[in-house]
């Protein structure tokens, strides 16, 4: 006895939540035909899900490593999908772990944010660094503060920190803001 396809309308409503949980419009659809046939080839896959040819097997290496799919080696590569059961769940855990590590970074980095923008907002608050952060410049004049800049454009604190750049910030009474890395 065939199995029944979903219907358009529920292969929509299907592809929309996939999306919604973090799996782009390539990778929703490659998935929902996957999880209708046992295996695919990539080419064969490509045309079923209507991703161009040139990019299925982008489409099928993020599947895998989400955890969506999985390889099947014959004497040609296939493609199988991973059970939705172990799938979902597994792709939710590894994303729930990252967002607790990234919200954990931030967290890390605002706290000592925090401290800093404290000090100059009650500064000035009380009319002594009025303006201290406005229009001002920063320096580096020297070789050896190279890569205190490059990292200060490209990076926050907490990477500086890791790196072992420490910042201190001149103001001289009228001057400009002077970098200076130990």
């Amino acid at each position: 006895m065939a199995r029944e396809q979903p219907s358009e309308l529920e292969f929509r409503r299907f592809w929309q939540r996939l999306q919604a949980l973090g799996l782009n419009a390539y990778e929703a659809r490659s998935y929902l035909v996957l999880v209708g046939h046992p295996r695919f080839k990539a080419l064969e896959l490509a045309a079923r899900a209507h991703v161009p040819r040139q990019k299925i097997y982008e489409v099928l290496d993020s599947l895998v490593e989400k955890g969506f799919a999985r390889v099947i080696q014959d004497r040609t590569k296939l493609f199988s999908a991973v059970p939705p059961d172990q799938a979902l769940p597994a792709y939710l855990s590894r994303r729930t772990h990252a967002l607790e590590a990234e919200l954990a970074e931030q967290s890390k980095a605002a706290s000592g944010l925090l401290n800093d923008l404290m000090s100059a907002y009650t500064e000035g608050q009380e009319g002594g660094g009025a303006g201290a952060y406005e229009n001002r410049p920063c320096h580096f004049d020297s070789p050896e503060n190279e890569r205190a800049r490059t990292l200060l454009l490209a990076e926050d604190r907490a990477t500086l920190r890791r790196n072992g750049v420490v910042v201190r910030l001149r103001i001289p009474a009228g001057g400009a803001i002077r970098g200076d890395t130990s």
